[in-house]
């Protein structure tokens, strides 16, 4: 009793020491499952799959009551907030799930604990929290519960073990010997008072149906026992049944693999659809679903239109390109000449001025096509003839260029207009969020350095690198558009001198 009495006290000091977030099912019977989260880490998101059974809709405890988002899709369940909400630590009724009881053939309800997922949720594991940043936290997940899900027994939808049928057969002369070809079905409580046994003795009348009255020889019994009559006893041993369903032996358990839709035999959902038909990617202008990897220009998926001659108009028309050999912005046979910046055939000056003549003759910067004082004094003429620029000066007032780039400025703190306002590195805007199939980002830089721009998944790791270079104070924006990556929360990561930013950013297909 005393060695109990230590392994208590050391469990519990030990437990108080170290976080634990622990996932557990609450089972009581019916077409819903509570789900239970007790958690000493605040927690910014959840994920979790249940195998084999789909899901129609989840609702209430904190999750509801803290604003989060909660995305059902077959087995699996998604949570999260638009708000940056977070979830206290407590002991708390996260959510409850409501189940597709038609799809399902459980006895036990148990958390894909596989790691990394291999059931269509992507990389890492199955079942994970984060935090209000974006990353993992410890998961401990409750024991599977008991209790009867499957369709076909006779307590479906109990906490308890499930109960199937029993079979009994025909005997209507009460003689205890019933026919072995004619039987019947029945639950615990629905059992016949009369004129059926549990099991046929083989020594019964054969045609015990009709109180043991032979048939003539043309019109010999059926497995019901009416003579000339054409029920067969089926696969199932079932006279005049239709034998098993399709994919289901005779008990009704799937002989097949059961799909991500939760369908036994089934192929899953149609490309680019999910089980319940809805389109994941986007329609064309015909209306199709298609993730536009195949589209033409004109925005048909699969279709025929093409841009052969360059020009910007969807047409498949290239004639005047085999006629002229040339671009055909302006038209046909009146296109841009090689070396030429416009249809009157003029050309970029030394300034870059489309069809001017400046040049740069002194190389001071400026297109004024003065050379005279250079050659007289050898020094750049930018302030006039024999008063030039000082070698590191930048106006003729000799002033130089402070740490900032700002001409006879004093400043050390190198903030961009923009960045100024904002005060620090940041991200300004994401848009759309959630998102789907690209998201746009702008971001600022307050101080020039290298500057990286990442995204994160929910487990800490880095799925994709989008800037990695030096950049100057300023604005900038990019975007991204991710490949082979599962629908959740992921996190943007800006970081440059020393400084790191995030923020959450949703991805749905």
């Amino acid at each position: 009793m005393k060695y109990i009495s230590n392994l208590i006290f050391i469990l519990f000091f030990i437990s108080s020491i170290f976080p634990q977030n622990i996932l557990s099912f609450e089972y009581t019977g019916s077409d819903s499952l509570k789900i239970n989260l007790s958690n000493t880490d605040e927690v910014g998101g959840f994920q979790f799959l249940i195998d084999g059974i789909n899901f129609l809709s989840a609702s209430g405890g904190v999750a509801e009551s803290n604003d989060f988002n909660i995305s059902v899709s077959g087995s699996t369940v998604i949570g999260f907030s638009m708000t940056g909400a977070t979830i206290p630590s407590g002991e708390n009724h996260l959510t409850t799930l409501f189940l597709d009881t038609l799809s399902v053939n459980l006895n036990n309800i148990c958390f894909n604990d596989e790691n990394p997922c291999q059931s269509g949720t992507g990389s890492g594991p199955c079942c994970r929290l984060s935090d209000p940043i974006g990353g993992s936290l410890d998961l401990i997940l409750g024991e599977c519960v008991e209790g009867c899900l499957d369709n076909l027994a006779c307590n479906s939808l109990t906490a308890e073990d499930c109960i199937y049928a029993m079979t009994y057969y025909q005997d209507i002369d009460n003689d205890s010997m019933g026919n072995g070809l004619i039987s019947q079905m029945y639950c615990d409580d629905e059992v016949p008072e009369s004129g059926w046994v549990l099991g046929p003795d083989n020594g019964g009348n054969p045609f015990d149906s009709d109180g043991g009255e032979e048939c003539p020889e043309d019109t010999p019994a059926d497995c019901s026992g009416v003579c000339g009559g054409d029920s067969i006893v089926d696969e199932c041993d079932i006279c005049g049944g239709n034998g098993s369903e399709e994919n289901y032996d005779c008990d009704g358990n799937c002989l097949s693999t059961i799909d991500e839709c939760g369908e036994c035999g089934g192929s899953g959902p149609e490309e680019n659809y999910d089980c319940d038909g809805g389109c994941t990617q986007l329609l064309d202008l015909n209306g199709v679903c298609c993730d536009f990897s195949d589209a033409d220009c004109s925005g048909i998926c699969a279709g025929t239109e093409i841009d052969e001659d360059e020009d910007g108009i969807c047409d498949n028309v290239d004639t005047c390109i085999e006629e002229t050999g040339v671009s055909q912005e302006c038209g046909c046979n009146a296109g841009v000449a090689e070396g030429s910046c416009d249809c009157d055939g003029n050309v970029l000056d030394a300034c870059g001025v489309c069809g001017g003549s400046g040049a740069d003759e002194d190389e001071d910067g400026i297109c004024d096509d003065v050379d005279t004082c250079i050659e007289e004094t050898g020094a750049s003429q930018e302030c006039g003839c024999n008063v030039g620029v000082a070698e590191g000066s930048c106006d003729c007032d000799g002033n130089v260029l402070d740490a900032c780039g700002v001409c006879g400025g004093e400043g050390t703190s190198c903030l961009s207009a923009e960045a100024s306002k904002i005060g620090k590195m940041s991200i300004i805007k994401l848009y759309p969020n959630p998102f789907n199939p690209r998201i746009n980002i702008e971001y600022s830089v307050a101080i020039p350095g290298v500057v990286s721009l990442n995204i994160i998944g929910i487990d800490g790791q880095i799925i994709s690198t989008l800037i990695n270079r030096f950049q100057a104070n300023g604005s900038y924006n990019t975007s991204w558009s991710p490949k082979n990556i599962s629908s959740g929360v992921y996190l943007l990561q800006l970081e440059s001198n020393k400084t790191i930013y995030h923020k959450k950013i949703i991805y749905l297909k």
